[in-house]
């Protein structure tokens, strides 16, 4: 789990020379709501304190778009990374969100 008051203190000492992002992970086993309770609180802050966030999108790389779609957490400020398996309306619903990916 990241240290998240950590993260924030950081935020709150970046300049417009540093910025700071987000690195963000999804659970391994995508049933587990333990593990996605954590990772909820990770994009939270990241939403809050305005942080880019990107996320590796590997293993079952369609099941793991699909849970980020379902759970809402494709935004603006989301880039995929590894995004090279997605289906059309995938990135479509990336690209509706105003996310990106490479």
């Amino acid at each position: 789990m990241i240290d998240l008051s950590h993260l924030a203190e950081l935020k709150k000492q970046s300049s417009d020379r540093v910025q700071l992002g987000l690195g963000w992970r999804i659970p391994g086993d995508l049933s587990s709501q333990q593990n996605w309770a954590i990772r909820d609180k990770e994009y939270r802050l990241a939403v809050q304190h305005n942080l880019p966030n990107q996320v590796h999108i590997s293993g079952d790389a369609q099941a793991m778009f699909d849970a980020l779609i379902d759970r809402h957490y494709l935004s603006p400020s989301l880039t995929m990374v590894h995004a090279s398996d997605a289906l059309p309306k995938q990135l479509n619903a990336l690209q509706k969100a105003g996310g990106g990916w490479y």
